[in-house]
């Protein structure tokens, strides 16, 4: 700077620039393959500022989501000296409720004259939803999930005719958070004419058709309701006379 008689006078001042945000990056548990957690996500912070700039002077503290719901977007704030700002934005999904069975056709312990059941599991699932590639159906310790029609709120099953006697439904249903339920149901087919309680007290199976002989006098089981003898015995009366002949 001069003045009006010529004199001059110069001053020196250094300046920090800095307009480079902080590095910030969060750290947690990854998602499934279909982008769902089914437990608690704890999630981490942290941030850098370049070597030689401004310097950290805040970053968000930790934080988790521990409530079920989708999209749940979690944020943080890092901040240098010099004032920029760096944001990250966490979006979580999370389902830790297992998928409930509510109910299954035939139900447990049910006896049913059809040989054909619509096999059915009424289920509840109202968030992931069902992961049916990794939920099973099985019929008598055969899956059949593949040739199961499947619902939102239930999934099917047609089976061919049925033999005689006790049959099991088992279902593991996993929703796409990964949780997993487990229940069975054991149920019976008679569809031959033989009252159940009948069949049940004296060959103590629904197995055996109205044609078959068990204790081999020459009856049938039909024929044995019918005349009010035992079908395991050849001689209910114990007279010493078969009861073909009786």
């Amino acid at each position: 700077a001069y003045d009006k008689a010529g004199n001059h006078a110069s001053v020196e001042q250094t300046f920090d620039i800095d307009v480079s945000p902080p590095t910030l990056t969060a750290t947690y548990r990854p998602a499934n393959d279909l982008g769902w957690h089914g437990q608690n996500v704890w999630i981490a912070f942290a941030a850098e500022d370049q070597p030689g700039l401004s310097g950290l002077e805040f970053v968000g503290p930790p934080d988790a989501v521990t409530n079920d719901g989708a999209g749940q977007v979690i944020s943080c704030l890092a901040r240098d000296v010099a004032g920029n700002v760096s944001t990250r934005d966490v979006t979580i999904n999370l389902d830790k409720t297992p998928v409930e069975i509510l109910t299954f056709s035939p139900r447990d312990t049910e006896t049913t004259p059809d040989a054909r059941p619509l096999i059915r599991v009424d289920f509840r699932e109202a968030l992931s939803g069902l992961d049916r590639d990794n939920s099973i159906l099985k019929l008598d310790d055969q899956d059949v999930m593949a040739l199961a029609t499947v619902t939102s709120t239930n999934l099917t099953y047609q089976p061919a005719d049925l033999m005689e006697g006790s049959h099991t439904v088992f279902a593991r249903l996993q929703d796409r958070a990964g949780n997993v339920t487990e229940r069975d149901a054991i149920w019976a087919v008679d569809s031959d004419g033989l009252d159940n309680l009948w069949e049940q007290q004296f060959l103590g199976t629904l197995a055996l058709g109205p044609g078959d002989d068990a204790d081999l006098d020459g009856l049938n089981n039909m024929e044995e309701l019918l005349a009010g003898t035992d079908p395991g015995s050849g001689d209910t009366d114990g007279d010493g006379i078969g009861d073909l002949t009786d």
